[in-house]
């Protein structure tokens, strides 16, 4: 069985975006509205369930990353300075490669990780009717990115 996944990790929201050399300054506004960070990856906060904005950096991993039963089908996305949880989910939608995949698009699930190397926890997601982004609710986020979930058949 093959699921995709999207990988998440401990975020500080966004909105208006500023490009540094490193990645991109995000802030989400309270009030709800969507906002862009890197290759069209969006961000919404309910609007008035924070009372004030969230900023945090976002950019594009360099180094190879890999674990053990999974296809990333994306970016991996890193937010910081550092992880931050999040008194409420907001919706995080990003891009993926459906080429990627080997199997069908199937069940779509999240995962939140505080390290590259560390376990990865699933959570629902939802895929776009064009099929080409992902949507999840997120309450904390450090690493992000969509995953192949590749199962051992029996």
């Amino acid at each position: 069985m093959k699921r995709i996944i999207f990988f998440a990790a401990i975020l500080v929201l966004c909105g208006a975006c500023e490009e540094e050399a490193a990645g991109t300054r995000v802030t989400v506004p309270a009030s709800g509205e969507v906002v862009y960070g890197l290759n069209n990856v969006s961000f919404q906060a309910p609007e008035d369930t924070f009372s004030r904005d969230i900023t945090f950096d976002m950019s594009v991993v360099d180094e190879h990353v890999s674990a053990d039963g999974v296809r990333i089908v994306s970016d991996v996305y890193e937010f910081g300075p550092a992880a931050k949880f999040l008194d409420a989910p907001i919706t995080v939608s990003l891009p993926f490669d459906g080429s990627l995949l080997e199997g069908p698009r199937g069940n779509i699930l999240g995962a939140t990780a505080v390290s590259l190397s560390g376990n990865w926890e699933t959570f629902e997601c939802e895929i776009s009717q064009n099929g080409d982004f992902v949507s999840c609710p997120v309450d904390t986020l450090r690493y992000l990115a969509v995953i192949e979930l590749v199962e051992e058949e029996e």
